[in-house]
């Protein structure tokens, strides 16, 4: 896992909450969903910053929590596109 590809995919998750999230809170092992870092409403919002910044298509069967679980999870599905 390259280090820049985590810390983008980091920033954005953490932006985007910032309201919600302090910083250092958020870490590559935590459990976005749970840990209030992605919902339902700004999983489009994620799904868009990454096809964007890293050039790759998302099909609707690869939004699960084995590809969006935690930033380790969501580089892996990146660098495997």
């Amino acid at each position: 896992m390259t280090p820049e590809n985590m810390s983008l995919i980091r920033r954005f998750l953490s932006d985007s909450q910032a309201a919600r999230l302090r910083e250092g809170e958020l870490k590559d092992d935590s459990p976005l969903f749970d840990f209030g870092a992605l919902d339902s409403l700004n999983i489009i919002e994620l799904v868009l910053f990454l096809e964007d910044t890293f050039g790759i298509k998302t099909r609707a069967h690869e939004i699960v929590a084995a590809n969006f679980g935690t930033i380790e999870a969501l580089v892996r599905f990146v660098e495997s596109k």
